[in-house]
């Protein structure tokens, strides 16, 4: 028997975001590509992938250490190491 560790509910993903010091100030597009599979007790669907675009808006006023949305990225590290 195989040990197939599984998770069911909501998920979040967390990735870190580098916006160069040369970028276009305005918006900009984020495009997000998950693959995942959905499997029940007896059965797995194929792998999808799922596209996410997010706009964002490229000001010079932002800096590296600039906190957004605390409720959600409070507990997060201010810098997520490699």
């Amino acid at each position: 028997d195989q040990v197939l560790v599984t998770y069911e509910g909501r998920m979040w993903y967390f990735f870190p975001v580098t916006v160069t010091d040369d970028a276009t100030v305005g918006s900009a597009m984020l495009t997000i590509r998950i693959q995942t599979q959905a499997c029940d007790e007896t059965r797995c669907l194929l792998p999808r992938t799922d596209e996410i675009h997010y706009a964002l808006q490229i000001t010079r006023e932002s800096s590296p250490s600039a906190s957004r949305h605390s409720v959600v990225f409070g507990n997060m590290p201010a810098v997520i190491p490699d």
